[in-house]
């Protein structure tokens, strides 16, 4: 590695170093988009917005259509100026159907009023009078290979200009009823569901953090982020169950730019689980890990090669200390315990790479460092995926029985159950906190209580603190 950086000093990228300093420009919105509620709360102070609205919808379909539109239209309103008084210039939202005809809020199915074609032929009419800019679709791929694809609105500074003369923003204060409990089918839809113990405590904790939350300012790059949680399980409450940020917000920033996120003005610290998954299967096994023990480190002579080109412009230009190989490990790790068969783990690893790695340094290196860091896997070449597999298992033999297994979606139920006993302590302290699947964000002063948070709560679910190595990073 020590070779390829002092080849990366050779190499000829101009704006390399300049990424550091990159705002988030519209081609990484999916950092910062908002969040487009069909249960809204539309407040009295947005009623001159609302009449302004109106009476586009009516000039242009009718009084008709518009008095048939109501509640699209007050839905509408309150997003639009949510994401001004939050400074978002990005909502995402939906043009599937079924999405406004059945809305379930922590498993009770709400009726609702806000219609599909109403709604669409507002985003047409506000496009169309340059209000809003509109892209259908797009991707975001998290660091276990899920791809998500949605929409989103942006918002032009007529628009922004429209709320402000037509809002008092300072005294609005935003409310929106949130699902903190979400059950989903195969088909990723949201069902009803039975109310138990179990889910009416993660449902009082979550609604209690939020409030908590919406006391507290949290931004990016002076964009404030929306802070919600929700719990999403897979068919039961045994399955899944990982705690996620609405709309992606902050989850999707990457670890090399999440120092930028403040809180009350105040920077911020985060303590990391390492190897959570790969822990708690240890520990259920019997398994004892030396201290420092990385369970990424294999060897890969005969697995990959190095681009050099490749990573000596990711060393310069995204972070210092990119290691695509031990990335790669990392995830098809991870990929190998949640996948339940080889062929479509090894399906999801080839996908990840094919569109990580293919593009030459020329097409890439003006993208912003918020994208540049998502490339994980940049720099390598030759990947033997059945090799890889098999320095894993070499090095994992003991929980090897936990591969292609699906055994991810109960460890995702465990990783959950510890993260809400975390979030309830920090309720209790009121310590601000930001979850990002296994690991939290907090002040810096907090940071030290929160990892003693975990401790507890690793031990009140696993059962056993030996394997449980957190990590700081200030």
């Amino acid at each position: 590695m020590d070779d390829l950086i002092k080849e990366s000093e050779k190499a000829s990228h101009a704006n390399a170093r300049q990424l550091y300093s990159t705002t988030v420009s519209t081609t990484s919105i999916t950092y910062n988009r908002g969040y487009y509620s069909l249960l809204y709360n539309l407040s009295s102070k947005m009623v001159k917005m609302y009449n302004y609205l109106f009476k586009l919808y009516v000039d242009e379909y009718g009084k008709q259509s518009a008095s048939q539109s109501v509640a699209a239209i007050e839905c509408f309103t309150y997003n639009i100026v949510k994401a001004v008084k939050l400074k978002q210039k990005d909502i995402s939202f939906s043009s599937d159907s079924s999405r406004y005809t059945k809305i379930v809020l922590n498993g009770k199915l709400i009726t609702n009023n806000v219609g599909h074609k109403a709604t669409l032929q507002l985003v047409s009419l506000l496009e169309k009078e340059g209000l809003l800019s509109v892209t259908k679709g797009y991707k975001i791929e998290n660091q276990y290979g899920v791809n998500s694809s949605s929409g989103y609105l942006s918002l032009t500074q007529d628009i922004v200009n429209i709320v402000e003369d037509n809002v008092d923003l300072h005294r609005l204060r935003i409310g929106t009823s949130r699902s903190v409990v979400v059950l989903r089918d195969d088909n990723s839809r949201d069902i009803e569901f039975t109310e138990t113990k179990y889910t009416k405590e993660i449902i009082n904790v979550l609604t209690r953090y939020n409030k908590m939350m919406d006391k507290h300012n949290v931004e990016y790059k002076g964009t404030k982020l929306d802070t919600g949680l929700a719990r999403i399980f897979n068919k039961d409450f045994n399955s899944g169950g990982r705690l996620y940020a609405t709309g992606g917000s902050y989850q999707t920033i990457p670890a090399q730019t999440r120092n930028l996120i403040t809180i009350d003005g105040q920077d911020t610290a985060e303590v990391d689980i390492k190897g959570s998954h790969i822990s708690i299967l240890h520990t259920m096994v019997g398994s004892r890990l030396l201290r420092g023990y990385d369970p990424y480190d294999i060897p890969m002579d005969g697995v990959a090669d190095y681009d050099v080109e490749k990573i000596s412009f990711m060393l310069c230009s995204v972070d210092e200390q990119h290691n695509p190989f031990r990335n790669l490990v990392k995830v098809a790790l991870l990929i190998m315990v949640n996948a339940d068969s080889q062929a479509k783990a090894t399906n999801a690893i080839k996908n990840k790479l094919n569109a990580q790695i293919n593009n030459p340094v020329s097409i890439i290196e003006d993208l912003p460092i918020e994208e540049l860091a998502m490339m994980r896997f940049y720099g390598l070449c030759n990947v033997n995926i059945k090799e890889l597999f098999k320095r894993i298992k070499e090095k994992h033999s003991v929980i090897s029985e936990y591969f292609f297994s699906g055994a991810g979606v109960w460890l995702q139920k465990m990783e959950g159950d510890i993260f809400t006993k975390v979030v309830d302590n920090c309720i209790d302290n009121d310590y601000p906190v930001l979850i990002i699947h296994d690991s939290v964000r907090g002040k810096v002063e907090h940071i030290k209580k929160i990892g003693g948070f975990i401790e507890q709560a690793w031990v009140e679910v696993v059962g056993d603190a030996t394997n449980l190595a957190l990590e700081y990073e200030f």
